[in-house]
């Protein structure tokens, strides 16, 4: 049988791993349309939105690691 306290370690890192999923996925989705849009401008104006899919790169892999114990 498995104690409480194991039954809500596992949970608490279940909901953690959700979160940070969801996270990854919704900077991915942000990283991804700024890239879509940069493409569709002119060059001169694509710096703000490769600066914005670099940024949401870098903060989901700062901020929500991938889970390497996977």
């Amino acid at each position: 049988m498995v104690s409480m306290h194991a039954a809500r370690e596992w949970l608490a890192a279940h909901d953690a791993r959700v979160k940070r999923d969801a996270a990854r996925d919704a900077l991915d989705g942000l990283a991804a349309e700024s890239r879509a849009l940069a493409r569709d401008m002119e060059p001169h104006d694509q710096g703000s939105n490769a600066y914005t899919a670099r940024a949401a790169r870098l903060y989901r892999d700062t901020h929500h690691p991938e889970d390497v114990n996977q």
